[in-house]
């Protein structure tokens, strides 16, 4: 019993603080905005607000609007200025929403790997990241994606634990909200199918095949179900040229380097080697 009431307190001690650091993210972040400026994303943001303001005032995404991401994004500024008003500093606020998803898809994950005081000093440690703390006010893609796509890796942790198929709808559709955002983390599919794999095989080495393939079919489905939603609302043919088309044309038309990627990356872990430190020790 007394066992019981400690863990229930722990528990609520872990809800409150947890939930204290999500507002005080916010509030602060949202406090920041008057006196904030990143000429570099200026660009990126007018389009965003633009096109957020058409599709509020009733122009077609796709068709009236010329944009070569997915929708999701747009369609919460859209529904953010119909609620209050038509500003960037509310652009910016829904940007901030989508990094508090983040923080929260990490606390999730977090916890379900290594407890409650992990998952808590996981959220302080990206809330303060220089990056993720000037990034999350930006009106711009990549956060949102990312957040979406961490909340999908945290619901597919809570099935592998319960077994339980809601979280692995909610996995799909976390995914799918993901892709349209931002076609940035399609190959997040693949490790968590890969752990879905070795967790059956592992789990059940008699009958594995006939539970993944049930559990394979529900997860296609919810991934599926948002994008055909999509090819309803919008002309699928327009999709393409925007979403795809534009993009491989873009391709091939830009010459990269093939280690461009690779010095992004290894500049962001040299300049951010104390946070490379703690993930590594994590593991």
């Amino acid at each position: 019993m007394s066992h019981h009431c400690t863990a229930t307190k722990w528990k609520s001690l872990y809800c409150t603080t947890l939930t204290g650091l999500l507002l005080i993210f916010f509030l602060l972040q949202t406090r920041n905005l008057p006196g904030f400026s990143w000429s570099y994303w200026s660009y990126d943001e007018g389009v965003h607000l633009l096109a957020a303001r058409m599709l509020a005032s009733g122009y077609q995404l796709y068709t009236d609007i010329f944009l070569v991401h997915p929708p999701v994004l747009i369609y919460s500024i859209a529904a953010a200025f119909a609620l209050t008003e038509t500003s960037a500093t509310i652009g910016r606020i829904v940007a901030i929403a989508y990094a508090t998803i983040g923080l929260v898809a990490v606390a999730l994950t977090t916890r379900e790997l290594r407890g409650d005081l992990s998952s808590i000093v996981a959220v302080i440690l990206l809330g303060i990241a220089p990056r993720f703390h000037h990034y999350s006010r930006v009106i711009h893609l990549d956060i949102p994606c990312m957040s979406l796509a961490t909340l999908a890796v945290a619901f597919s942790l809570y099935y592998l634990r319960s077994r339980k198929l809601r979280w692995l709808m909610l996995t799909g559709l976390a995914l799918a909200a993901s892709y349209l955002t931002k076609l940035l983390l399609l190959p997040t599919i693949f490790p968590i199918f890969l752990t879905l794999f070795l967790h059956i095989r592992i789990r059940n080495s008699i009958r594995w095949y006939s539970e993944l393939l049930r559990d394979t079919f529900f997860l296609a489905v919810s991934i599926a179900l948002p994008l055909a939603l999509c090819l309803i609302v919008f002309d699928p043919q327009t999709m393409y040229d925007r979403l795809l088309k534009y993009h491989i044309v873009g391709m091939e038309t830009v010459v990269f380097k093939n280690t461009y990627g690779i010095g992004i990356i290894s500049n962001y872990l040299r300049s951010n080697w104390g946070f490379l430190i703690l993930a590594i020790w994590g593991m």
